[in-house]
């Protein structure tokens, strides 16, 4: 017994060196660009890609009463939560994005992109949200890639930006429809642990692009989600060289707005979520 767990041992120290990556962490963009310009200069970009996310990144909502992190207030958040209706509630980030104003998390996103795309390196830009008809917007996929041009931001500049892919083989259809990947834009569909953003990148890669780039760079700000997605990498081939980002910019966090004009403003969001047609 004691030689199986030896070996048990062994076996499990080997599996979790080969997972081993750098994780690195930029609270701006400036920091992030300058540091992956320098490895870049390394790398063969056709054999390189950039998984970013969509939300926190290059969209986050300007209103303030997102950002108002005082307890008293977090009352008023449950309280309207309440009334919201349970076929709505997992829509809420899709009505956030469709109906509040963005901007960027840093100004410097643009050129950041475009210093990628000078250097002609692949880049993917995730988010968890379903794709097709919402509320009125027949391709919501399209709404946001369309969104994101209207910024100066062209992922169709991609090596792999020209594809338009539909995952109705492997992952579950929600809101009707399947994730897609659109010019650039992979919308995961992701619901109560179906269709997972780890598991769909894999696949497209693997399954529908047909190319594994030898080194992936992966920004997100959450770094459980970049070591799941690097184990994810590694499943795949395991001499995969995998890199993380935990991008943290500096959080806001607005007191200027009233008990009474934060309860209102989460009461509307409620209102409207509710009257939200997916």
């Amino acid at each position: 017994m004691r030689i199986i767990r030896n070996l048990l041992f062994v076996l499990l120290s080997i599996i979790s060196l080969s997972v081993k990556a750098d994780i690195y962490s930029a609270a701006t963009i400036e920091e992030l660009n300058n540091s992956l310009m320098e490895f870049l200069e390394k790398r063969v970009a056709g054999k390189t890609l950039v998984v970013l996310p969509l939300e926190n990144f290059f969209v986050q909502p300007t209103h303030p009463a997102f950002y108002v992190k005082d307890d008293k207030f977090q009352l008023f958040i449950t309280r309207a939560s309440s009334k919201a209706k349970l076929s709505r509630r997992q829509y809420l980030k899709e009505l956030i994005l469709t109906q509040y104003e963005q901007e960027f998390s840093d100004p410097m996103v643009p050129e950041f992109i475009g210093n990628l795309q000078q250097k002609n390196v692949p880049i993917i830009v995730v988010t968890r949200n379903v794709s097709g008809s919402i509320n009125k917007i027949p391709y919501l996929e399209v709404w946001t890639w369309q969104y994101l041009f209207d910024k100066g931001i062209d992922l169709s500049k991609s090596p792999i930006g020209s594809k338009q892919i539909m995952f109705n083989k492997k992952y579950k259809k929600i809101n009707g429809t399947y994730p897609t990947f659109y010019k650039g834009l992979l919308s995961c569909n992701s619901r109560e642990g179906e269709n997972s953003p780890q598991s769909i990148i894999a696949y497209l890669l693997s399954q529908e692009l047909k190319w594994l780039p030898d080194v992936i760079y992966v920004v997100d700000k959450e770094r459980n989600y970049i070591e799941s997605l690097i184990q994810q990498f590694k499943s795949i081939r395991s001499d995969i060289q995998v890199e993380g980002f935990v991008y943290s910019p500096d959080v806001k966090n607005n007191t200027e707005l009233s008990i009474s004009e934060f309860s209102k403003f989460w009461e509307d969001l409620i209102v409207r979520l509710n009257a939200f047609l997916c």
